[in-house]
């Protein structure tokens, strides 16, 4: 018995529900058609078909969405550190409540995409990023945190130590990123 179709779509007829959802659109699709024989006899046949969707994704929308807010925050975070010394002691508290606002608008941002990005049971590149991200914000949080207790009893090596810190963390971020991508994209 063979099976030619002649139409078909993408979807479940009794459910209302879409199967593509956000900004995927179907470009094409075609139906794969082949007849094999049956291995209990060589005379009967029967249809394989294959049916197959080609899907496109917006990339401008996931940029837009996920990638420029979180490049922005962490560039922010990292800007704070670096343009904002904390030996003059107005600095200190602007530094470290201003990393504490990133640290909740980042946590805001991954919430409010919940919706928007697949759940994968792998690490995907946007996870990895939340993952960078959160840690660079942090370990900046921390390290102003540290930095200010120093500053505050004004010990010795505090201003180096706080060179060292801001000079390195933009390098860092930059190779964790980069180490990200080469892994998601090997």
């Amino acid at each position: 018995m063979t099976f030619d179709p002649v139409y078909f779509k993408i979807g479940h007829k009794e459910q209302e529900e879409p199967v593509l959802v956000g900004n995927w659109k179907i470009l094409d699709s075609f139906v794969d058609k082949k007849i094999s024989h049956r291995l209990s006899s060589t005379d009967q046949i029967y249809s394989q078909n294959g049916f197959h969707f080609i899907v496109e994704h917006e990339f401008l929308d996931s940029l837009q969405k996920i990638f420029f807010p979180i490049g922005c925050i962490i560039l922010i975070s990292l800007f704070l550190n670096l343009f904002s010394s904390m030996r003059f002691k107005d600095n200190i508290s602007m530094r470290i409540f201003g990393q504490l606002y990133l640290l909740l608008t980042f946590f805001a941002l991954k919430f409010t995409l919940a919706d928007e990005i697949p759940t994968t049971h792998y690490i995907n590149l946007v996870d990895l990023l939340f993952i960078i991200g959160t840690a660079v914000i942090v370990l900046n949080l921390l390290s102003s945190i540290i930095l200010s207790e120093r500053y505050l009893e004004e010990k010795a090596g505090t201003r180096r130590l706080e060179i060292l810190l801001d000079k390195s963390a933009p390098g860092l971020t930059f190779v964790a990123l980069f180490a990200s991508i080469i892994y998601v994209f090997s």
